[in-house]
């Protein structure tokens, strides 16, 4: 006796749509399915089963409508439906072709009873498409990336499912698994957390599995592009863990404390401890540190010496941040992008410790391998000379404010019109540059530390 479409539909979501086994091998293109429920097999691999007549008269009626093109798709809903439910195990292709027929469907439908029986549809598909045709990754990852945003909302009956399902990929995928799958990984486990169906630490597990799939594509990928899009996956995965998790530092230091202080050489726990100190916005907290040198120490990075050198820098030690900012440019020399990057952030440092004079040089040292710096770098040093003014004293009152001369000068060159005009106000008047007996547009040295000359303007 034949089910009917929507029994059919209404037990796979709800009984069996995530039961999967993990074993069966991958397959690449369309084939013939070796379920045993496939008989009846043609010549050119369509197994007809019990259904052989009816069928041919259906997939004739699908066919015709999918090969006429997309305005007659709506109309080979029908057959295709009734091919999958009554004989799944007909050909791949028919899967193939459905997908994009469902799909399309999908984006034409106008009520929510509507988008949902072509969501339950598309999954039922891709179950059968699994189940008849063999264990695909690639099937299960097309399954990830439509099961959470069709069921997420439908009640925390589907939570359970979900969360197989993605751990499921995982386990299959590992680091080949997709950005959106690892987001809906991370999201099932919150819904779970949140559900109280799993413990806390069991979140943390699953954290760090995800987050060891996007460490990797960060260090791997090298267009900088696709390394964007995974710290941005890293931080979503980040914002769900806060948010069902209660994490914080004094729990952070119970689970690592000891561990790094005992075992410094060990980069990977010092990675991971870094990794929650830094959710936890730690970077006061000393273990900070201690976890970030552990971490350099076996792997000595560019990044994580700038990382070791914010954290002084916030403390306001401005000698161990010197220190480990002229690490992070030693370590990124053969990189002019990261090293210019590094030398600017070097140069801001500097200056807050009122270090002007080599900071300026190291923002000329930015500018000189990345001009894309030239606006930043120059900022930074027009701000120097505007807060100069009281280290910089002159008896001339127009030469005592030639320091903003300069300071306009240098955010001329980075195209910052709102601190140029803001330098402008401290010009000297007309009546300061007559006194002076000095004239306008004249050339006039520039003192104290800044050195070199520039146009006398008035304000």
């Amino acid at each position: 006796m034949k089910k009917s479409v929507s029994t059919t539909i209404s037990d796979l979501i709800k009984t069996a749509i995530f039961v999967f086994s993990l074993s069966a091998p991958f397959f690449t293109s369309a084939q013939k399915s070796e379920h045993p429920d496939a008989t009846n097999c043609d010549e050119d691999g369509y197994c007809w089963g019990e259904n052989r007549d009816e069928g041919k008269d259906k997939f004739a009626i699908y066919s015709d409508r999918f090969s006429w093109g997309e305005e007659y798709w709506e109309s080979a809903e029908e057959p295709l439906t009734w091919l999958i439910t009554n004989i799944p195990y007909l050909h791949e292709s028919l899967y193939i072709n459905g997908y994009k027929i469902y799909n399309f469907c999908l984006k034409k439908a106008e009520t929510p009873e509507r988008k949902t029986e072509l969501e339950d549809k598309v999954l039922m598909l891709l179950d059968n498409r699994y189940k008849y045709f063999g264990n695909s990754a690639k099937v299960l990852s097309i399954k990830g990336s439509k099961a959470y945003p069709y069921l997420v909302n439908r009640g925390s009956g589907y939570y359970k499912a979900l969360y197989e399902l993605y751990t499921g990929l995982y386990d299959l995928q590992g680091t080949e698994s997709k950005r959106y799958n690892l987001q809906y990984y991370m999201a099932s486990v919150a819904l779970m957390k949140q559900s109280k169906e799993i413990e806390e630490a069991e979140v943390f597990d699953h954290y760090e599995k995800i987050m060891n799939v996007i460490d990797f594509h960060i260090e791997s990928e090298t267009e900088e592009e696709e390394v964007e899009k995974w710290k941005e996956a890293g931080k979503k995965v980040d914002e769900l863990l806060v948010k069902v998790t209660e994490i914080n530092c004094e729990k952070v230091d119970e689970f690592f404390a000891e561990k790094i202080l005992a075992h410094p050489e060990d980069g990977a726990l010092n990675k991971r401890a870094l990794k929650y100190y830094a959710l936890a916005k730690c970077y006061d907290n000393p273990n900070f540190i201690t976890a970030a040198k552990g971490a350099f120490n076996a792997e000595p990075t560019a990044g994580m010496a700038s990382i070791i050198a914010r954290s002084f820098a916030s403390d306001k030690n401005y000698k161990e941040a010197e220190e480990w900012y002229q690490k992070s440019i030693s370590l990124a020399k053969e990189d002019p992008i990261k090293a210019a990057k590094y030398y600017l952030v070097y140069a801001k440092i500097l200056s807050k410790n009122g270090q002007f004079t080599k900071a300026r040089s190291m923002a000329y040292e930015a500018v000189s391998l990345d001009k894309s710096k030239i606006s930043e770098a120059y900022t930074v040093i027009g701000d120097m000379y505007m807060h100069s003014g009281e280290s910089c004293k002159e008896m001339n009152p127009v030469k005592q404010r030639a320091i903003y001369l300069a300071a306009y000068d240098a955010y001329e060159k980075a195209g910052n019109s709102s601190k140029k005009a803001a330098a402008k106000e401290q010009f000297p008047s007309i009546q300061d540059i007559f006194t002076a007996g000095l004239e306008e547009g004249a050339e006039i040295e520039v003192g104290c530390w800044i050195g070199g000359t520039t146009i006398l303007r008035r304000r």
